[in-house]
């Protein structure tokens, strides 16, 4: 049975793009109550705001991985383990320990596929 974690299948070798996309995904389901929590002031439909919380963490990402240096289109694994030590250090200040590890450690298994 193939298992997916935020998209990306485990049985085969993943890019680092496939994991940097993951790794947006994982946030904005992480964080869903407080990501909606603006959703009540604005003046907008499901759909539109669902792509601004999307552009919101990916911009926030792609800033993180600018930060190390890198190329937020063409990520190393050395970028996506900095955005990753970066997002569990936030995380840190908005979750218990215990749902921090469980992502991180969910997109830490996406890691071990990179080809």
């Amino acid at each position: 049975m193939k298992k997916y974690i935020y998209g990306v299948g485990t049985t085969k070798k993943a890019t680092p793009v496939m994991i940097r996309d993951a790794i947006i995904k994982c946030f904005i389901a992480a964080h869903k109550e407080i990501l909606e929590a603006p959703k009540k002031f604005l003046n907008m439909g499901e759909k539109e705001f669902e792509e601004l919380k999307y552009l919101d963490i990916k911009e926030r990402i792609f800033g993180l991985i600018k930060d190390n240096d890198g190329d937020p289109e063409s990520p190393t694994k050395e970028d996506l383990l900095y955005v990753v030590k970066k997002l569990k250090e936030f995380a840190l200040n908005l979750r218990q320990p215990e749902v921090v590890e469980k992502h991180a450690g969910e997109i830490m298994e996406l890691m071990h596929l990179l080809k």
